[in-house]
């Protein structure tokens, strides 16, 4: 199964978006189905990787904990073995 082209940004409002990208002028943003383009951080803006073990979206940048309990960090050429698991954000 193809994983499909998905981003993920943080708005300038502070809440997550999920959808495409769009450049206007100097802004860049994602566009969300049905509810309109919001406005992102540029350096915020990951791609999807594909899913962890529970079915969770990785995102490049995201931490994935594997079965022998190794941290790494996904990244667009990362190979997803569906094993990993989606490390929670602590902040």
């Amino acid at each position: 199964m193809k994983r499909p082209i998905k981003f993920r940004g943080r708005g300038i409002d502070g809440k997550i978006y999920f959808g495409d990208v769009y450049h206007a002028g100097k802004s860049v943003g994602i566009h969300v189905i049905g509810k309109g383009n919001f406005e992102v951080e540029p350096d915020s803006i990951a791609q999807l990787v594909g899913y962890d073990v529970d079915g969770n979206e990785v995102y490049e940048g995201d931490t994935v904990i594997d079965r022998f309990r190794f941290e790494h960090t996904a990244g667009l050429y990362t190979s997803l073995h569906g094993d990993e698991i989606l490390k929670e954000d602590e902040s």
